[in-house]
């Protein structure tokens, strides 16, 4: 009896279900091969195209790798925010993360003309956990501007600390 091994709603590519990679279907020839192909489950021979395939797939979702960097720097450009930063930044602040990070907060300040400069300067004593790395420009020259001259500056994991100066 030739039964096909192919779940009856598979998404994967036909040629996946398959022990040799090509079109033509997998047989069972035993009773027990038959019961467990109408039951959807796959059997492999090991070292054929759909064994390799399946060690691919299952390598892919293995538990990930730790991650080799610490600390997460959250950059965040602000203008004319003193309404909202305080809550923002308390969010940010409460925000769980993975095991072993921990956070940096590194603010701009894009010439702001409310008090969101003086506000900025306050966060550091309102969240002491957190380093804080704050830069006060006096020209706005926009957010991307902002997010650009200090992406070098976090300790999380950037070579170049040119940008803001700290």
């Amino acid at each position: 009896m030739n039964t096909r091994l192919s779940p009856p709603h598979s998404t994967l590519p036909e040629d996946f279900m398959t022990e040799t990679g090509t079109s033509a279907p997998v047989t069972a020839t035993d009773a027990s091969s038959t019961a467990a192909t109408q039951a959807g489950s796959l059997h492999v021979t090991p070292g054929s195209v759909a064994a390799t395939r399946k060690d691919a797939i299952l390598a892919l979702i293995k538990e990930p790798e730790k991650p080799l960097l610490k600390t997460l720097s959250i950059l965040i450009p602000v203008y004319n925010e003193e309404r909202y930063l305080a809550a923002v930044v308390k969010r940010v602040v409460e925000q769980p993360l993975p095991g072993g990070l921990t956070r940096e907060i590194i603010m701009v300040n894009d010439a702001s003309k409310d008090k969101t400069w003086e506000i900025m300067q306050q966060l550091p004593d309102l969240f002491p956990e957190v380093p804080f790395k704050l830069l006060n420009k006096t020209k706005n020259e926009g957010k991307g501007a902002a997010l650009r001259g200090c992406v070098g500056d976090g300790d999380g994991g950037s070579a170049d600390r040119a940008g803001c100066g700290f």
